[in-house]
């Protein structure tokens, strides 16, 4: 089973590193307390053909009226999407809307960390809403990400005049104290060690502060060392440490697959700060990343903060799901959650009478 659900997920391009095995055990390893594991799997002629990793909780103060499934996803996660072979995607999707109605007709289901225009979503919303259940979906701009083609002096002279002033003063005063370089680390029998030294400099700035680092709760320190020693033996980890002399100021937490590299995690020591010791880092790391033929496209993931747009303006998206129950109770739910006007909005007569209104009325309007 473990073995021919790697094997769909390699098929998904490179966001199937978030969808294989080895992601959400880590995953459910260290965020599965208090949850009910719920996975649907679709076999035909005893092969598997689809996979639905999901969680379902009960009721809570959060949600006090329903229980929710959910997708195997939190604030860590990076990207979602169901676990299936093309040829069978409608089937499959089918096939997952029965079970939810079979098995747990009362419950919202939340999926998050979607590309809403992949086909699977796509897919998924078309049979709900032909079948009569409620949904929503939204979707907002998410993981900046660089084309790694061509090369890097090219990419170089793209950068703002601006920004590469900035990275040439950063770099000259840097070096005065200190030769510059970069570390990757990529194969290693001292793991802990290194990630011991990579979550002390992510905790030592802002993040350290506000409890946001690695190190800031024992449940997240564990899912990104599971996670790591994971890749580690698939070959995917990218581990990136900028150096000043032999003291690290800066670090990268990446994963790699079928060429694009996913950068986790990012921190600096911000006693460095004036040297700006997170910029400098990046711009080694593209560099590095222009010049391995192996890769072709580096993705910052997360939302799309300033400093990243200063390296591209090439943008994916975020998106959610959440499927209310096909009943009264459901569709009053949907509807106090997002009231009449979204509810019409998904009627095509509906859609028509507001672009015939936008487009000015007949065509004999005005003559």
């Amino acid at each position: 089973m473990i073995e021919t659900w790697n094997s769909i997920s390699s098929r998904m391009g490179g966001v199937g590193v978030f969808l294989c095995y080895g992601w959400f055990e880590a995953f459910w390893d260290a965020f599965g307390e208090g949850h009910e594991l719920f996975v649907v799997v679709l076999r035909s002629s005893g092969t598997m053909q689809a996979v639905f990793p999901c969680w379902r909780s009960n009721s809570s103060q959060e949600e006090p009226v329903n229980s929710t499934i959910g997708s195997l996803t939190n604030e860590h996660s990076c990207y979602y999407d169901f676990i299936v072979e093309p040829e069978t995607r409608s089937e499959a999707l089918s096939c997952f809307t029965g079970v939810l109605r079979q098995i747990a007709p009362d419950h919202e289901v939340l999926l998050e960390y979607l590309s809403l225009s992949e086909n699977n979503p796509e897919q998924l919303i078309r049979n709900l809403r032909h079948i009569g259940n409620p949904v929503h979906a939204y979707s907002q701009p998410w993981a900046p990400w660089i084309e790694l083609s061509g090369n890097w002096e090219t990419f170089h002279r793209s950068l703002s005049g601006h920004m590469k002033g900035n990275l040439r003063r950063y770099r000259s005063k840097a070096e005065k104290i200190d030769p510059l370089h970069l570390e990757i680390v990529h194969d290693t029998d001292k793991l802990a060690p290194i990630l011991d030294r990579l979550f002390e400099i992510e905790n030592r700035n802002w993040k350290g502060h506000d409890g946001t680092a690695i190190k800031s709760r024992p449940d997240v320190e564990r899912f990104y060392r599971h996670l790591a020693s994971w890749a580690l033996k698939d070959g995917r980890l990218l581990l990136f440490f900028l150096k000043l002399g032999e003291m690290p100021i800066a670090a990268s937490f990446c994963l790699h697959s079928n060429g694009t590299v996913f950068q986790l995690k990012f921190g600096y020591d911000e006693s460095f700060a004036p040297l700006s010791p997170g910029s400098l880092l990046q711009e080694d790391m593209v560099k590095y990343l222009f010049q391995t033929p192996e890769f072709q496209q580096y993705n910052f993931l997360g939302s799309c903060d300033a400093w990243k747009m200063r390296w591209t303006q090439s943008v994916g998206s975020y998106g959610f799901m959440r499927i209310y129950p096909r009943s009264l109770k459901g569709w009053g739910r949907y509807m106090h959650q997002y009231g009449w006007k979204n509810f019409l909005k998904q009627f095509m007569t509906v859609r028509r009478l507001r672009a015939w209104i936008g487009s000015g009325g007949s065509k004999d309007r005005g003559r």
